[in-house]
């Protein structure tokens, strides 16, 4: 028992950051995991725990405490049961819809987090996490859990507030080496673009197998020389082709030639509908609040044109007063307005593509 109230059961992983385990909340009653990290992560922890509680996503790991005990710090946050993406990238776990749809779950969550401020900074397969119950695998039309994100977004160890412009004064690059965007590794702390590049170079790599450097080694050193990544069409032409220029415009060098994450998640959710797919339930509200992109022009004309129709009945309504005297009775007035709704809707609908 660790803080009076969490029971570990099992040691859920390993890595450099600590150890995770799985544990049982007994004042709430429900599982959760705890990070186990040595006092002299102890700044870290809290660092991430104080940049997560400013989240709440279905997409983002939820963190829920931190307390020290036993020469630790331990950071307590959702259990989420499943594997990560790079274990399924390794084993070809899921096909291309669930891919876009993990896609999708990835630039919403870092939407989510940008728009309060916060760059992850280390967007890569290992701290993308995949529930067990994402993917039902009952209707290939429907392939999300209605209750689940098809991915979340874990380790927000290394984010930082995004008006803080340059690296850490030691001058340290924190960080996974072959997901790191060109500008960071020149010394950058890295921003939206920087998380944009990440979530296009992971996303080259699930709907691929492998990362658009090559293997690891290669990844790492070519990367580090800042050389052009290759366009997705090369190996994965068979994609939908809003989703191939939204994720080589997301690998480009340049930060402001990558557009947005906005962009990017609109493009891969345009994917799915092009394979009549939907998208997860639990992401589905964002997809009804869809901005013009360069992919997706504006449709203020159509709106415009809706509006022509009850314009166009006011010189009716008008007489309709004049011959009356001024005095419109109820019924007259309320067949006057369905004549003008019905008008309406008939030139919209004329006008819809």
């Amino acid at each position: 028992m660790v803080l009076g109230r969490y029971e570990l059961v099992r040691i859920a992983g390993r890595g450099g950051a600590g150890t995770v385990w799985c544990a049982e909340d007994r004042e709430l009653g429900r599982p959760v995991a705890v990070k186990c990290l040595a006092d002299e992560g102890s700044e870290r922890a809290l660092h991430e725990a104080r940049t997560a509680a400013r989240l709440n996503h279905p997409a983002i790991v939820s963190t829920y405490g931190l307390g020290h005990a036993d020469g630790c710090a331990w950071l307590v946050t959702e259990l989420v049961t499943g594997t990560t993406l790079r274990q399924t990238i390794v084993e070809d776990t899921h096909d291309d819809d669930e891919l876009l749809e993990i896609g999708v779950a990835i630039c919403a969550a870092l939407r989510h987090a940008h728009q309060r401020g916060i760059v992850h900074r280390d967007v890569t397969p290992r701290n993308i996490l995949i529930p067990t119950a994402a993917f039902p695998g009952t209707d290939r039309h429907r392939p999300c859990h209605p209750g689940i994100a098809p991915a979340k977004l874990a380790d927000f160890g290394i984010a930082r507030p995004s008006d803080q412009r340059v690296e850490r004064k030691d001058g340290r690059i924190v960080g996974t080496l072959s997901y790191m965007a060109p500008e960071r590794l020149e010394g950058a702390a890295g921003d939206e673009a920087s998380d944009l590049w990440a979530a296009g170079v992971v996303l080259f790599e699930a709907l691929t197998g492998e990362h658009p450097a090559g293997p690891p080694d290669k990844a790492s050193a070519l990367v580090r020389k800042h050389a052009d990544l290759p366009s997705l069409r090369s190996r994965r032409g068979d994609l939908p082709d809003p989703v191939i220029r939204a994720i080589d415009r997301a690998c480009a060098a340049d930060p402001a030639a990558r557009g947005t994450v906005e962009q990017l998640e609109l493009a891969l959710r345009d994917g799915l509908a092009a394979r009549h797919v939907e998208v997860a339930p639990v992401l589905r509200d964002a997809a009804e609040r869809r901005q013009p992109t360069a992919d997706r022009p504006a449709i203020h004309v159509h709106v415009a044109r809706r509006r022509q129709g009850t314009l166009l009945l006011a010189p009716l309504l008008v007489a309709i007063r004049e011959a009356v005297g001024g005095i419109v009775p109820a019924a007259l007035l309320a067949v006057a307005l369905i004549v003008a709704a019905a008008v309406a809707v008939g030139r919209a609908g004329s006008d819809t593509p």
